[in-house]
């Protein structure tokens, strides 16, 4: 499998609308350059505008469980219909209760929509695990955004977080504080499959360099 990258854009006024679709086009570049996969997460408002220009696989930040008279919610098949490939769900800022969780696996799985889940512990991991989501994301919420990867702050965890999803079936990945080559690098060497990452990126001056940047020492490893 080649390393994995998840760009999340938040709502970063950066990577928000057009900027997120200049993005996604810097990050489809890469791919091609350095044969690494790169996913980016994006606003569900931006998910057509993106997954329609470029052939990255675009997720959108979350989806919700239900149809009907609920204004505002995204359902999965609007994803599916605006090209995206699948669903971030459980974000540590748009945390979701376990009926939608699991609502919203068995709705994207009936639609084949992959759906990447967060966990903020390795306890939610093992809740989750028989749910059978296509990825799920280790980050300690405590981490995110900082300059202490979990990488280098809970490796033992991250090591088991790996091996319990690999045992479940699940691609695992880790974020939180990750912004340099050797943390992605050390994500791979702990078992999981790549890394989710936001600010790092999306909020670089030049976002190019800050992907190079990520994806260097696992490149080099090879």
């Amino acid at each position: 499998m080649k390393p994995l990258l998840v760009i999340n854009t938040k709502a970063y006024e950066s990577a928000t609308g057009v900027k997120a679709l200049k993005l996604a086009e810097i990050c489809e570049s890469i791919a091609n350059e350095l044969n690494v996969t790169i996913m980016l997460a994006v606003q569900p408002s931006d998910v057509f505008l993106v997954a329609s220009q470029v052939s990255i696989p675009i997720l959108s930040q979350h989806c919700d469980a239900n149809y009907g008279a609920f204004t505002g919610s995204v359902t999965a098949k609007s994803l599916l219909d605006n090209c995206a490939y699948g669903t971030m769900l459980n974000h540590s800022e748009h945390r979701v209760d376990e009926e939608t969780i699991r609502k919203v696996i068995e709705e994207c799985k009936k639609l084949k929509l992959k759906v990447l889940l967060c966990v903020a512990s390795l306890e939610e991991a093992r809740k989750y695990k028989d749910l059978k989501p296509d990825y799920m994301a280790f980050e300690e919420p405590s981490l995110i955004g900082g300059n202490l990867s979990i990488t280098q702050a809970m490796p033992k965890s991250v090591e088991e977080f790996a091996r319990l999803c690999r045992n479940a079936g699940i691609s695992p990945l880790c974020g939180a504080g990750i912004k340099k080559g050797e943390d992605f690098l050390a994500a791979i060497e702990l078992g999981c499959d790549g890394v989710l990452v936001a600010s790092a990126v999306a909020k670089a001056a030049n976002q190019r360099e800050a992907i190079l940047e990520l994806c260097s020492k696992v490149v080099e490893k090879r």
